[in-house]
């Protein structure tokens, strides 16, 4: 790199004779292009799966993607239950359950969209719509637990919320194509 350095100054000071009068205008820029492609390169090839992991991975399948979301939804649901249980019993840990919610409301957007940005092939589009409907209705339920807190009513929301979007999620699994 020192070598280099000196060459260059050499070659733009064209005052002494020294290695730069080895080398031609036209290889020093060779060589320089070379060197900035290969750390161009190297640069790049570490940066790309740093800013975008799992890009370059296999595209998911449809049932990959609703897989994921029931996983996801499942989680999130059984969180939430627990939650608003120690909420109800005056816990003081679940002090912050509004927030819980409202980070639960968000997730289940970010579900949503999952679904809704993926294009199904035909024989998956009926398990999709059927979870979009359960996530909005779960959506419906988590307003009501919010209303519940918000109000300090320490009683269960009604408990056909509950029943509407678990049915919802079960005839989208039903609607699978793997299931039929």
């Amino acid at each position: 790199m020192e070598l280099l350095r000196y060459i260059l100054i050499s070659f733009l000071l064209k005052g002494t004779k020294s290695y730069a009068d080895l080398a031609s205008k036209k290889g020093i820029a060779l060589t320089i292009g070379i060197a900035a492609a290969i750390i161009g390169s190297s640069f790049l090839i570490w940066y790309m799966p740093q800013s975008s992991p799992g890009a370059f991975g296999p595209p998911l399948t449809d049932n990959e993607v609703i897989a994921g979301v029931y996983a996801r939804h499942y989680d999130l649901a059984t969180d939430i239950d627990a939650r608003f249980e120690q909420w109800k019993n005056n816990d003081p840990v679940a002090s912050d359950t509004l927030v819980q919610l409202d980070s639960a409301k968000s997730q289940l957007d970010t579900m949503r969209q999952d679904l809704d940005n993926r294009q199904p092939a035909q024989e998956w589009k009926e398990s999709y719509d059927l979870y979009i409907q359960a996530l909005d209705a779960y959506g419906a339920y988590l307003n009501a637990l919010g209303q519940k807190v918000d109000g300090s009513d320490r009683t269960d929301p009604d408990p056909e919320l509950t029943q509407n979007w678990q049915d919802l999620v079960d005839e989208s699994i039903n609607a699978m194509p793997t299931n039929n």
